[in-house]
């Protein structure tokens, strides 16, 4: 059978190759906050790229072994140097976002020390408000009184509400920060580990699995942030083809 399976590879790739367009499902392991805040507003683009991939997610927060457990490709955030052969599809950077009707003033009228003594919402993963504080000015930091940490999505849900600022990753709060729904505080940016693509060796031989990831890494690129930008994704996919 070891013998075997390195032809059939090399006859599926035969075969795809004669495939005028990739085509096919690809499967992706990954988290529920990036899933639904930044991979899910952007899925239209992908289907008008590629109207043959069939993409199939499955939530978890477990990190999986993609390969053991056949998936195609894995997205996760990780805080520590990931292993060789992942893709840094971007940095975290950490931002305090509040609802306008919380943050009356912004900026450099910003009043810290205020902030410090009203309500905070705590992010499991975004522990960082001391060092937050610290960066953005507050020469002494008081003992914050923090509450019990949250999930991201109920982070976020809990500041749109108004029930407090809360220190996000950027790209988690592009919906609620273009619809008005939450503003930037400061321009204090904490780099706090990354989000990171995973392919699987074998998989990543299929032009449907290639495809599906060269458009991720197009996504993430740097000033690449409107979701749902299908003309700009249909360029991006044929240029990389050709």
């Amino acid at each position: 059978m070891a013998q075997i399976t390195p032809a059939l590879d090399r006859i599926a790739e035969a075969t795809d190759a004669l495939t005028a367009e990739p085509k096919g499902v690809v499967t992706m392991t990954t988290e529920s906050a990036v899933a639904q805040k930044w991979l899910v507003p952007r899925l239209p683009s992908l289907k008008a790229a590629h109207p043959d991939i069939e993409l199939n997610l499955s939530i978890t927060t477990d990190v999986m072994d993609i390969e053991a457990h056949d998936f195609d490709l894995g997205l996760r955030y990780l805080r520590v140097d990931p292993p060789e052969g992942y893709d840094l599809l971007f940095p975290s950077l950490v931002s305090a976002f509040a609802a306008p009707s919380f943050a009356a003033d912004t900026g450099s009228d910003l009043d810290l020390a205020a902030l410090a003594s009203g309500p905070l919402i705590e992010e499991a993963t975004f522990r960082l408000w001391p060092e937050w504080f610290r960066k953005s000015g507050l020469k002494e930091v008081p003992v914050l009184n923090l509450p019990k940490p949250l999930g991201a999505l109920l982070s976020i849900q809990s500041a749109v509400a108004g029930l407090g600022a809360v220190l996000m990753d950027q790209h988690l709060c592009e919906t609620e920060e273009k619809a008005g729904a939450l503003v930037r505080l400061n321009d204090t940016e904490l780099h706090f580990g990354g989000y990171y693509l995973a392919t699987n060796q074998r998989a990543g031989r299929r032009r449907a699995v290639r495809a599906v990831r060269n458009w991720l890494l197009q996504e993430a690129l740097p000033g690449n942030a409107k979701a749902n930008n299908a003309s700009s994704a249909i360029l991006t996919s044929k240029a990389g083809e050709s």
